[in-house]
């Protein structure tokens, strides 16, 4: 997983919409995607908090609803973004899952 924030905060969008034209590139397809509150009140917390998505103790996480998730895949790797705008910087939260099961 990668974890870095920018600085001044950047909209989610163009954020996302970066990392979709790279990815894409890539070859890989958008599988799952949710904006603000679409994502659910408690997206945030469960990638950055839970300890099953981000490393346990992950805790500089932005809570608001400013935040764009994305997850893609390619064959058996997976792509998970999470991109949350602050007052001042913007942090993206990156991890690939590679070799997972197609059914998983």
């Amino acid at each position: 997983h990668v974890d870095y924030r920018v600085k001044p905060a950047t909209a989610p969008l163009q954020i996302e919409r970066y990392y979709e034209g790279v990815l894409r590139d890539e070859g890989f397809a958008p599988v799952y995607s949710c904006v603000g509150q679409a994502c659910g009140r408690d997206m945030g917390s469960l990638i950055l908090n839970s300890g099953k998505v981000a490393p346990s103790g992950f805790a500089d996480g932005l809570f608001n609803d400013k935040i764009r998730v994305l997850v893609s895949r390619r064959g058996d790797t997976w792509v998970l973004l999470h991109v949350a705008e602050g007052p001042d910087r913007s942090q993206i939260y990156q991890a690939v899952i590679e070799q997972a099961a197609a059914d998983q």
